[in-house]
């Protein structure tokens, strides 16, 4: 490889580069023209200038037509809890409280239900909830104080440790925020999702803690058809002790006299209409079938049914009995000390059970005892009652000739009427139920205090300075390519020229 300096025609100093190998003739000589690029440089200018202004206009153009933007942030909601023992952080059970059951599946896929969602994205969303304890400002104040005789470094250092160890923060209200961009939601999505998750928690809540015992759990109108009519007369019957009852524990507790706005119905009000149920549509239909000894079956086959069914609920009677007395003898020498106390507590006990610290109700085992046997005494009554309907079905089947088909078809339209009434009370007894626990007994045992909200921050998906940046730097290469291609082209061609015209001078400078 040889460099070497050619003069210009025209006197002027033109810097080259030739490029070739000791066995290449000149011939296959490369010249690379410096002055050759420089004006190679200056001719394509104006154009590279132009054409780099109108691909940055482009490109920024076909960026912006192409962007996508979404909404990066969290949707956060405030719930509240407000029932006997959340200060000591327990549940209304009396068990410490988990409240990252808000985030349990049966919680999270009951609300994507409602949503009408796939409940597939359950794990998703559930990967992306968090709940924050809130402290209230009592708590930090109390906090700020110690550490106030901390930094004092004066005796009171080691008391006021060991009453930071003493003492505990239980939070009543909780922050709970839902990552719905992580989760691949939008932001919207995501406050709806919060909401209803919420809301889902809130009938898990009352649920579990059994605030609120619907009525349609432990009585239910059956297809009275599938049984014989003394049987659905029985199972009617029940139903409408079981409503009774029920609605009577709700009135003894409300003192607002409280009406539904959905139903219009009072708990007096529902009573009434329990109470004439019972003595008009459900003895005249009992009396009637009765009386008239009104079966499917054959009158002896029934007798022995009922025989049966008699003999079964006298058994279940004498159990019931027997635990009866049992509970009796435990309340009358069960000692219930009022007197009991605890420093720090007016109602409660602490026990170690297995490194830990138990805290239990000292007069929770009496009343225990005494609910187990209102519950018994209620049992008891029920199978006497079942026993003498049963009874007086067996005398008369004994008394009585077989029922006609009229009178068959006239039971069946009693019953038919007991049984579109009794649901119309049961149904309202629910909805007037509902609202009163959720409105009156309880209205803030669960709340959310403040719906899912957030910010949100645009976030534009593509980048506008990258197009423009990759199309300058396409169209600088080719403006360079061009620079250097002309160039060594042009240098090529004039010294093809020379060694045409003079041969013997370019060999000369050649082996020099």
């Amino acid at each position: 490889m040889s460099f070497l300096n050619d003069k210009d025609k025209e006197n002027e100093k033109n810097i080259s580069v030739t490029l070739v190998t000791p066995d290449d003739s000149e011939k296959n000589a490369i010249v690379i023209s410096f002055s050759e690029m420089w004006k190679y440089a200056k001719k394509f200018f104006a154009l590279w200038i132009s054409l780099a202004i109108v691909a940055a206009f482009v490109s920024v153009g076909i960026a912006y037509a192409f962007q996508k933007s979404f909404y990066l942030g969290d949707a956060t909601a405030l719930i509240g809890l407000n029932y006997d023992g959340i200060d000591k952080g327990l549940d209304p059970n009396g068990d410490e409280l988990d409240i990252t059951k808000i985030k349990s599946p049966s919680v999270i896929e009951n609300a994507l239900t409602n949503l009408d969602m796939n409940i597939e994205k359950s794990d998703i969303i559930r990967q992306n909830l968090n709940i924050t304890g809130v402290v209230p400002e009592d708590a930090m104040d109390e906090m700020s104080m110690y550490y106030d005789v901390f930094s004092n470094g004066n005796n009171s250092a080691l008391q006021a440790a060991q009453s930071i160890l003493d003492s505990k923060f239980y939070p009543s209200k909780y922050l709970v925020t839902f990552n719905y961009f992580k989760a691949g939601f939008s932001f919207e999505e995501g406050k709806e999702i919060l909401n209803e998750v919420l809301n889902s928690y809130r009938s898990y809540f009352f649920e579990t803690y059994n605030y609120n015992v619907a009525l349609g759990s432990s009585v239910s109108i059956v297809d009275y058809t599938t049984y014989d009519y003394a049987e659905a007369v029985n199972i009617f019957s029940n139903s409408i002790d079981s409503v009774t009852d029920y609605l009577n524990n709700l009135k003894q507790g409300d003192t607002s006299n409280f009406r539904s706005s959905a139903t219009g119905y009072s708990f007096d009000d529902l009573l009434a209409e329990a109470s004439l149920i019972k003595n008009n549509d459900l003895d005249r239909t009992s009396s009637y079938v009765t009386i008239n000894n009104i079966t499917k079956n054959d009158k002896d086959s029934m007798v022995s049914y009922y025989k049966y069914l008699v003999e079964q609920l006298e058994r279940k009677k004498a159990v019931s009995a027997s635990t009866l007395n049992s509970i009796n003898d435990s309340i009358a020498s069960y000692e219930k000390d009022p007197l009991i106390m605890v420093v720090g507590s007016d109602s409660e006990s602490s026990t170690e059970e297995n490194g830990k610290t138990v805290t239990k109700d000292v007069n929770k085992a009496y009343d225990e005892l005494v609910s187990q046997k209102i519950d018994t005494q209620k049992t008891i009554s029920s199978y006497s009652k079942s026993i003498r309907y049963y009874n007086s079905i067996i005398s008369a089947f004994n008394k009585s000739k077989s029922s006609s088909k009229e009178e068959i078809a006239k039971a069946e339209d009693y019953l038919s009427v007991l049984n579109d009434r009794l649901q119309k009370l049961i149904d309202n007894t629910n909805k007037t139920a509902e609202e009163y626990y959720s409105n009156v007994a309880f209205a803030n045992a669960y709340k959310v205090l403040v719906p899912a909200s957030g910010s949100q921050k645009e976030v534009v998906s593509s980048n506008v300075k990258m197009p423009v940046l990759i199309s300058e730097a396409l169209l600088f290469v080719v403006y360079m390519g061009i620079i250097v291609i002309g160039s060594i082209i042009s240098a090529n061609k004039k010294k093809k020229e020379e060694i045409i015209e003079n041969p013997s001078d370019v060999d000369n400078e050649i082996r020099e």
